[in-house]
């Protein structure tokens, strides 16, 4: 047993990168917690103040614990949804496979060494969420003492099934994509498979039959769906019952119930986990060697972007995390276009703002949805962290730290736009946006993804993670991935808030949209200065 927490110790002490910052002058690392934890704190008290919000439209109702059901299914399903495609880069094909192999612990000890690593950091992520939730909900209803104790075993209970659940997907992902030659393109297409169908089951939940309005209308909403997902999933219902009716035998019945499962689930992964891993890891040497012989050349920029895009499709991790965002674009884009005359019937003759005005400023909410996907879709805050210790070889080439960037950036574009540039256009078709309309949606999605990677990039120029066990490390886990996320939701809070702003003004669209797009362009052009300016310098430094 001490082996194993000795193991599990190293193991997160290299995936604890997100706490360390390199410094300009010595290259030396230091304790970097202090942005993480005020990052972290900012989340919590965003999150607790939605609650707070929810709360005083469900104050007086009796159905406040509805709430906590609610929670707990979001949280189930962005663990399900992460741990898809994560479970893939961190159960097989690993580059502690070898060492491991060779230790006197048996396999079984490795796959829980995994799973507990896993789920360890979905505890802190989840934390970020639910923790918030719990402290304002006890604030604001009356409770048991108990609700405290129901609390803490929910918070440590909850990511156990969502991450097995993923984990046998990602398992029967793996086994199935190792029998073909492309692979990872069967991994890719299953996995967003798989996702579209639990998001399309997630969103099945009919729950506005009738209009509402305000705080009442959003309480009502989550007691209604509260109350179905207590229903039909265990261990929501499960917190929701024990935290207004706390009875020992229940409370002892969900804790077991996630320990047999965590059992089961382990022994079941067990059976096929090191043929799998090991059939991956063949088939990987194949294609590699394949690739090999492959060679022509090509001018240095095309050459480098080649190898971008190449390295991008060839992670799963990677393609799923950043590919999501542009999915969930043409599916949102799809959605306005099949269901938006339905949202009349929300609208009633005393609503503030009628169904004509929001339909005529459906161009600026088009723009809004293009701008958040594109703003969450940051590729290059990874690309440079990915080389790992292949960053010596890529310095030595004959060309231009800003030639390599550039690549970096120019692969990216080529992965976001097609799919933006197509919904901009589907969108403004199926609506009859008007030219100058269309002319400023087209200009913004190719300037909002621009500044976007550009910034991805002098993010990871500046505090590279070239010393990841695995992708999932560097796409998820990373510092850098932190401080995008943070960065992204503050850009598209401002850029919401622009246009909400206006709107109150009566401004017109085309004045709304002209001006994000031009605070964009001027955003753009100072980041361009930026990695002109500091490329070469940040990218000597870097050593692997």
């Amino acid at each position: 047993m001490g082996k194993f927490f000795t193991l599990l110790k190293a193991s997160l002490t290299e995936g604890m990168s997100l706490f360390k910052v390199r410094t300009r002058k010595t290259g030396k690392e230091k304790s970097g917690a202090g942005l993480v934890v005020g990052l972290s704190a900012l989340i919590a008290f965003s999150v607790g103040f939605y609650v707070l919000g929810i709360l005083e439209g469900l104050n007086g109702t009796g159905r406040e614990s509805s709430l906590l059901a609610v929670f707990v299914l979001a949280a189930t399903l962005l663990t399900v949804i992460e741990g898809i495609y994560k479970s893939e880069s961190l159960l097989f094909n690993c580059k502690d496979d070898d060492l491991l192999l060779s230790l006197p612990i048996s396999r079984r000890e490795i796959i829980w060494l995994r799973l507990l690593k896993f789920y360890l950091f979905e505890l802190a992520y989840n934390s970020l969420f639910l923790a918030p939730m719990m402290v304002v909900y006890a604030i604001r209803v009356p409770v048991e003492p108990t609700f405290y104790l129901v609390s803490f075993v929910t918070l440590v209970l909850m990511p156990i099934i969502p991450i097995l659940f993923s984990c046998l997907v990602g398992t029967a992902i793996a086994c199935f994509s190792a029998r073909f030659k492309k692979n990872n393109f069967v991994k890719v297409l299953l996995s967003f498979l798989m996702i579209m169908l639990i998001m399309a089951a997630s969103f099945g939940l009919s729950f506005m039959s009738h209009t509402h309005e305000g705080l009442e209308a959003l309480g009502n909403i989550y007691a209604e769906v509260g109350e179905r997902v207590a229903q039909f999933y265990y261990p929501a219902g499960a917190y929701m019952k024990l935290a207004t009716d706390f009875k020992i035998g229940e409370l002892l019945v969900f804790v077991l119930i996630n320990i047999v499962v965590t059992v089961l689930v382990v022994i079941l992964i067990s059976l096929v986990y090191f043929k799998v891993n090991s059939r991956l890891k063949i088939s990987q040497n194949v294609k590699r060697k394949v690739e090999a012989k492959e060679f022509k050349a090509r001018r240095p920029v095309f050459a480098l972007m080649r190898k971008e895009l190449n390295r991008f499709f060839g992670s799963t991790v990677f393609v799923t995390n950043a590919g999501f965002g542009l999915i969930m674009f043409l599916v949102g884009i799809g959605a306005i276009c099949w269901k938006f005359n339905d949202l009349e019937r929300l609208f009633s003759e005393d609503s503030a703002i009628t169904f004509a005005e929001v339909k005529a400023m459906l161009p600026v909410g088009v723009y809004l949805w293009m701008s958040f996907m594109t703003l969450m879709t940051f590729i290059t805050g990874a690309m440079i962290s990915l080389e790992g210790k292949r960053i010596n070889i890529l310095k030595t080439l004959p060309v231009r730290a800003t030639t390599i960037l550039k690549a970096k950036v120019f692969a990216a574009l080529t992965i976001i736009l097609p799919p933006v540039l197509i919904g901009d256009l589907v969108a403004a078709i199926w609506f009859k946006f008007g030219i100058v309309e269309t002319a400023l949606l087209l200009l913004g999605s190719i300037t909002i993804p621009s500044a976007m990677q550009i910034w991805g990039i002098l993010v990871d120029l500046k505090n590279p993670m070239l010393d990841a066990e695995n992708d999932a490390e560097v796409v998820k886990q990373s510092r850098n991935t932190l401080v995008l996320t943070v960065s992204a939701f503050a850009m598209v809070g401002v850029t919401m808030g622009i246009a909400g702003v206006m709107f109150l003004f009566k401004m017109s669209k085309i004045l709304i949209l002209g001006s994000i797009t031009g605070i964009f362009v001027v955003l753009l052009f100072i980041l361009v200065l930026r990695l002109r300016k500091k490329a070469g310098e940040w990218f000597g430094r870097i050593s692997g």
